[in-house]
C-alpha cells in the first residue's frame, strides 16, 4: 500500500470528522492532524496531489460507510428499546398477577386488595352480606342472622378461637342485641357485622345509649351455632 493511499485515508478521516462534528475543529493540537502535515509538507506537487485524490476517493467510501453504520445504531438503539420495553411490560404484568395471586377474593362483585394489610374483620363482613340467609329458621333476618353467618365464614378461613358471638342485652333501653367480636392486633374489638363502612367497632357504630360494653355477655357461641339451619 502507498504512502500516497495512507496519507490520503488519514486526510479524508479528518475531513469525514470535521464533516459530522467528531472533532474539536482544534487542528493545531491534533497529532494526527500533526503527523499528516508533517509528511504531506516533505512532498512534491506531483505526490501532493496524488494525496489529495487519494483523499477525496476514500472520503466517498468512508462517508458512505459512516452513514451505513449510523443507520445500523440507530435501528439497533430502537430496537434496544423496544425489547427492554416489552421485557418490563412482561416484568409488571407477572408482577400484577402474583399481587393478586396472593391477596384472597373476597367475592366476586367486591374484591377487595389491600396491599399495606389484608383486613379480615372487613373481609368477612363481606362475606356475610354476601351469603346473607335465615341461618335459625325463624323465617326473619335480623342480627341474630348476621352473628351467626359472621362467625360461620370467620372459621372458614382464619383461626376459630379468635371470634365470638356476643349478646348483649339492656333492659333499660328495651336493647337485645347479637354481635361478634375477633382479635385484631391481638386485642379484642367488638364489632357490627351488619356494618356496611368499615367503621364497623361496636361503640362507633352503636354510639348511643343502647350499647353498654359492661352488659356484653360472652360464652354463648356454641348455643348459637347449634341454632343454625343452612
Amino acid at each position: 500500500m502507498s504512502y500516497t493511499y495512507e496519507l490520503g485515508g488519514m486526510k479524508a478521516q479528518c475531513m469525514l470528522d470535521k464533516k459530522y462534528g467528531n472533532c474539536s475543529g482544534n487542528c493545531n493540537r491534533c497529532e494526527r492532524y500533526g503527523r499528516l502535515q508533517r509528511c504531506y509538507s516533505a512532498l512534491n506537487d506531483f505526490e501532493k496531489m496524488a494525496v489529495d485524490d487519494a483523499a477525496k476517493f476514500r472520503f466517498k467510501d468512508m462517508d458512505k460507510m459512516y452513514k451505513i453504520d449510523r443507520s445500523n445504531k440507530r435501528w439497533e438503539t430502537f430496537g434496544r428499546t423496544i425489547l427492554i420495553g416489552l421485557i418490563l411490560w412482561m416484568l409488571f404484568g407477572i408482577a400484577k398477577c402474583s399481587v393478586k395471586k396472593w391477596l384472597p377474593d373476597i367475592t366476586s362483585s367486591d374484591k377487595i386488595m389491600i396491599m399495606e394489610e389484608y383486613d379480615k374483620i372487613w373481609a368477612t363482613i363481606t362475606e356475610t352480606h354476601a351469603n346473607l340467609r335465615d341461618m335459625n329458621g325463624d323465617d326473619k333476618i335480623n342480627c341474630t342472622d348476621y352473628a351467626i353467618l359472621f362467625k360461620v365464614e370467620w372459621d372458614k378461613k382464619y383461626e376459630p378461637s379468635d371470634c365470638e358471638i356476643v349478646r348483649n342485652k339492656n333492659d333499660a333501653a328495651d336493647w337485645h342485641h347479637l354481635f361478634v367480636r375477633c382479635k385484631k392486633d391481638g386485642e379484642w374489638l367488638c364489632i357490627e357485622p351488619q356494618s356496611k363502612t368499615r367503621q364497623y367497632a361496636m361503640d362507633i357504630h352503636w354510639n348511643n345509649d343502647s350499647y353498654k360494653k359492661d352488659l356484653n355477655i360472652y360464652g354463648e357461641t356454641d348455643y348459637w351455632l347449634a341454632k343454625c339451619h343452612t
